[in-house]
């Protein structure tokens, strides 16, 4: 059912764009809120913690947190916003079929940025209970996200190529990704590199050293049904925003 409903909101949002054109303004439709997922995963990282700090060498532990994905429903100190009606999703169906507009766009990131302080604050308080138990020194800690914030003008898709601008690429396709080695001092790495050969060359090498020496052409690919991949370039970026070219 859920399927079915986004695809109605996706035509009737064609629907107002094709209207606008001849002068005709239809109302948008209510924001829809969505999945809530991102809600119970402070009860998960409790659980998770209770089980790391008392992991034993040669353990494996694999988590998928669903946070600071949307719904956008925690205030910075983690605290549950009071009213299901203030969860925000990342986009707005008033924008459709687009993701978002400027305006709604500028209205999701603060509560966005909210949510990323809570995940972070929640981490910090996980891998001080680790240091606790005695169970962090030795323990091989991977963080990474699986895309960005998606609090794009999009989608990132052929069919949207036109209202796409840089910021757009890095809103959805740049992500974190953090790394805790026993013996290895703390660095920091702004290069873009692909999360893929990040991984493989972790798992297969115990370490990042081959994939760090790499040189990477700058690319994502944007999809339109059954047509071939379009690629683009990503655009340079630092701490999220957009390097400007000269």
């Amino acid at each position: 059912m859920s399927l079915v409903l986004a695809a109605m909101r996706d035509a009737y949002g064609h629907v107002r764009v094709a209207a606008a054109d001849y002068g005709l303004a239809l109302p948008a439709l209510d924001e829809v809120r969505g999945r809530v997922s991102p809600v119970s995963v402070l009860p998960v990282i409790d659980r998770l913690e209770a089980e790391l700090v008392e992991a034993r060498p040669g353990s494996l532990y694999f988590a998928h947190l669903m946070l600071p994905h949307y719904l956008y429903a925690y205030r910075s100190d983690c605290r549950l916003v009071p009213k299901a009606g203030a969860w925000v999703n990342a986009c707005s169906n008033f924008a459709r079929p687009r993701s978002n507009t400027d305006e709604t766009r500028a209205f999701r990131y603060p509560r966005y940025l909210e949510q990323v302080l809570c995940t972070h604050r929640r981490l910090d308080a996980l891998f001080e209970s680790m240091r606790d138990a005695g169970t962090f020194d030795s323990a091989i800690i991977l963080v990474h996200g699986d895309h960005g914030s998606r609090i794009d003008r999009g989608p990132p898709s052929q069919r949207f190529l036109r209202w796409l601008v840089p910021r757009d690429y890095v809103d959805v396709f740049s992500t974190l990704f953090a790394a805790r080695i026993p013996g290895r001092p703390p660095a920091y790495d702004r290069r873009q590199l692909v999360l893929y050969d990040l991984l493989k060359h972790f798992i297969r090498r115990g370490g990042f050293a081959p994939v760090l020496g790499k040189t990477y052409t700058r690319t994502v690919y944007l999809t339109s049904g059954k047509r071939r991949m379009l690629a683009r370039p990503m655009p340079e970026f630092s701490q999220g925003r957009v390097v400007p070219t000269r």
